[in-house]
């Protein structure tokens, strides 16, 4: 038994009343004090507990094994509860003050059916800290930093709990919703002004947390005014159904709006496979680019994209799945803006050729500036994190073949073959622009087409 240090009891007996006068004890230097009655029927009358503590840290050896929340019980904590009414009706009022966490309970508690009903209010002044505590760290890249507050209204019996609303502020995770818990299968609905998601570090070794799908089930329907990604604005409208059983993860549907077009698809992640796997299938609609998209030397920068893919990969980190993605991906653009390269200019340096420095000219239109396109059509093939494209581009001012292969983490070798438009009659000439290294930041003009052009005209 646990010692209750320096013990003070006044109790009174009448008939069918029993009056707790004062109770007042000190188990493991803790203070607790308690009083109230109990009448005819179980009746409760003035019921009150409180109970405060200068370090909480004695009392985790009390707490069952691997119990969630045992991290919490270090520092100064209280607790405050009051009883009054019958035993099937019986209001309570519960003030819990732990590690940082204020939690407000007014529930009306059924003693013989175990059933509990009533709002619930719990506040942490900061939710990266506080998921750090219960084992979840690094939360703060992608959550953002700021206070936890949940509100919910909750009805519980043994087995099964649920939320019949609940508002749920978490740094900038914005949500309310309905959900029950029954054992370990969670069921219902969230809808969020702001959902954060995590973006792993694509050449990350660290293993992902595969671990948090095992032992669950869930059933949920998801959306989401607007969905980050590290705290990047990524996702608009999102409306998903999500499912967990066995270990593995599907997302049999997914629609969101994604730069102004319609993104849809579906996702698995099969924590039970050995190594994990991932797949993913969507198609985008309608996206209108407006910005560089990879700030890369050669880069998309403007058009209306439509773009699929259907890809696979298995491993236990990011840069495993990366390495072992495969699968097919395209993209297709109408009326858009390539930076990093001027075909205009180019072609425009062909109608006077007499005239000094046209190399000179000719290579600087291949390392700067931008060309406005009518079409751009870029079919890929992923292998084993290899993606070999095979595209082209056609503009006024002349046309652009794609042909090579990019590493998914980042390195290039591509080779551009841009055919100018001339100024008179006859085809222009053939140049090259080999793209290498890291994203294809070296860029190595090839001009001996220009040289042969300029010697083969009359």
């Amino acid at each position: 038994s646990e010692p209750m240090g320096q013990l003070a009891l006044d109790v009174q007996t009448e008939a069918a009343r029993i009056t707790l006068r004062r109770l007042e004890a000190s188990p493991l230097g803790a203070r607790l004090t308690a009083s109230g009655m109990v009448g005819e029927g179980g009746r409760v009358s003035e019921g009150s507990l409180e109970v405060s503590a200068a370090d909480l840290a004695p009392f985790r050896r009390l707490l069952p094994a691997r119990f969630p929340l045992a991290p919490l019980a270090r520092g100064p904590g209280s607790l405050s509860l009051s009883l009054a009414g019958p035993p099937d009706a019986l209001a309570a009022r519960l003030l819990l003050e732990v590690g940082g966490i204020r939690l407000e309970a007014k529930p009306v508690l059924a003693l013989a059916a175990r059933r509990w009903d009533g709002p619930v209010t719990l506040h942490h002044p900061g939710a990266p800290r506080l998921l750090e505590v219960l084992g979840m760290p690094g939360t703060l890249p992608w959550l953002g930093d700021g206070s936890m507050s949940l509100l919910a209204q909750v009805q519980a019996v043994p087995g099964r709990i649920t939320l019949e609303r609940f508002d749920l502020v978490a740094a900038s995770l914005r949500a309310t919703g309905q959900l029950v818990v029954e054992g370990h299968g969670v069921t219902g609905q969230v809808a969020a002004e702001v959902l954060p998601l995590p973006l792993p570090y694509p050449r990350g070794r660290d293993p992902l947390p595969f671990w948090a799908l095992h032992g669950w089930e869930a059933a949920l329907k998801v959306e989401a005014a607007e969905v980050l990604l590290g705290q990047a604005p990524a996702l608009q409208a999102l409306s998903a159904d999500v499912v967990v059983r066995d270990g593995v993860l599907r997302l049999p549907r997914v629609t969101a709006g994604l730069m102004g077009g319609v993104l849809s698809g579906t996702a698995l992640v099969d924590a039970a496979a050995d190594p994990p796997r991932l797949a993913v299938a969507a198609q985008v609609s309608g996206a209108a680019v407006a910005g560089r998209v990879l700030d890369g030397p050669i880069d998309l920068s403007s058009g209306a994209v439509d773009g699929r893919l259907d890809l696979s990969a298995a491993g236990h980190s990011p840069a495993a799945l990366l390495a072992t993605m495969s699968g097919t991906a395209g993209l297709d653009v109408q009326d858009g803006t390539l930076a990093g390269l001027d075909l205009a200019a180019a072609a425009a340096a062909l109608a006077d050729p007499g005239q000094g420095g046209l190399t000179a000219k000719i290579r600087a239109a291949l390392l700067g500036g931008t060309t406005a396109f009518s079409k751009l059509e870029l079919p890929m093939r992923v292998q084993r994190g290899v993606v070999a494209l095979a595209g082209s581009v056609t503009a006024s001012s002349g046309s652009i073949e794609v042909a090579g292969a990019v590493d998914l983490l980042g390195a290039a070798d591509l080779r551009l073959l841009l055919r100018l438009a001339a100024p008179d009659p006859q085809p222009g000439p053939e140049l090259g622009l080999l793209l290498t290294g890291p994203l294809g930041a070296t860029r190595t003009p090839e001009l001996a087409g220009l040289s042969r052009w300029l010697a083969e005209r009359p």
